[in-house]
């Protein structure tokens, strides 16, 4: 998903009372990139893996502008394909 993307959506959401409002979707995506930023670093430092790194990967699907019915066929047809590549 692409960064503005994930900013909108949780910027939309109605979020519980101790998580952070923010102003604008610019704040959202800021805060956001700097939370996986974190994420990143921690995960790395105790997995030795860089999840952000899609050739650990078989497959990324994007999300954006798709229905949830486009993304669930998405994901079925990669996992079609997973296993007739790997049977």
């Amino acid at each position: 998903m692409q960064p503005k993307e994930g900013a909108r959506r949780v910027f939309l959401q109605n979020r519980g009372k101790q998580e952070k409002k923010y102003k604008n979707v610019e704040e959202t995506i800021k805060a956001n990139q700097d939370r996986m930023k974190r994420l990143q670093k921690r995960l790395l430092k105790i997995y030795s893996v860089d999840f952000m790194d899609k050739k650990n990967y078989d497959k990324v699907i994007t999300t954006d502008g798709k229905t949830i019915e486009e993304n669930i066929d998405d994901v079925l047809k990669a996992i079609k394909k997973f296993q007739k590549k790997h049977s």
